[in-house]
């Protein structure tokens, strides 16, 4: 009986033994591999996401950029999403390895690669809040006569550039791009700038007032500009909408005015013309 005790008690040791021994290898296996996106970029940025891998603490995020050999951990996080930043131009591969809570490695994520120009995207133009009360001041005001085609922001120091642009278009039954080329070439060049000398003499460009534009802190806009025909200073009201990086301002009539919020200069389509405030 004591030899069969003992036997059993050996028995019952060695299972303990062998369910120890099983536990340990199950730890020390590694983590998955997660599955690895890559959701944006900009010239610079990627943003990527993964998936979540049972038993991670953590994940590390490595980086293999251009003209480099060897990937480089960039960061590691708790969370399942990443944004890599300051990447340089060309072809940037990406990879990542969940973390146990001793910081061992898992499987790899298969590689995922993007190309970078290396040139930071510009900043949102014109934040959420705008406080229009800056763009209160006196605006000279440009009328373009007869000439069609002339839609959209037209920046302040192109303005006449443009007008001869389109004039030679027109009057010499050329497309615009077409017209681009042509003022390269010697002839081309030679009318260009005719037009630019005679464009303000025949009053396709004239300069008509300056006009005291009042804006508030909600972007409706007053005006107070003198009647040439009366000498008397008239009152005008526009109520002011956002849309994007404009404010639309719309008068009484219906008709609307577009003010830029990023660069100030606003303007409108008549029919008859475009007309441009740009401010003192």
């Amino acid at each position: 009986m004591n030899i069969l005790k003992r036997l059993l008690a050996l028995g019952v040791t060695a299972a303990v033994a062998v369910g120890t021994l099983c536990i340990g290898s199950f730890a020390g296996e590694k983590l998955a591999a997660p599955t690895l996106t890559l959701t944006a970029k900009t010239g610079t940025t990627v943003t990527m996401t993964w998936t979540a891998v049972k038993g991670a603490d953590k994940y590390a995020v490595y980086v293999k950029q251009p003209g480099s050999d060897t990937y480089k951990k960039t960061a590691t996080t708790a969370k399942l999403t990443y944004t890599a930043a300051k990447l340089a131009a060309g072809k940037t591969y990406f990879r990542v390895y969940a973390l146990d809570k001793d910081g061992n490695r898992g499987t790899a994520s298969a590689s995922k690669y993007t190309t970078l120009t290396g040139v930071a995207s510009a900043a949102a133009k014109v934040p959420a809040n705008v406080d229009y009360t800056k763009f209160n001041g006196t605006y000279v005001v440009y009328a373009v006569e007869n000439i069609s085609g002339i839609k959209g922001k037209i920046a302040a120091k192109d303005f006449i550039s443009e007008v001869a642009i389109y004039s030679i278009a027109e009057n010499y039954g050329k497309t615009v791009a077409e017209t681009r080329t042509y003022i390269k070439t010697a002839e081309g060049k030679k009318l260009y700038d005719y037009m630019m000398t005679v464009l303000t003499p025949i009053g396709e460009v004239v300069l008509e007032q300056a006009i005291p534009c009042t804006f508030d802190k909600s972007g409706n806009m007053t005006t107070n500009a003198v009647n040439p025909l009366t000498g008397k200073t008239e009152k005008s009201t526009y109520t002011g909408k956002r849309s994007g990086d404009n404010l639309i301002l719309t008068y009484a009539d219906g008709s609307t005015y577009k003010l830029d919020l990023a660069t100030g200069l606003f303007y409108a389509d008549t029919g008859e013309g475009v007309v441009i405030f740009k401010k003192k």
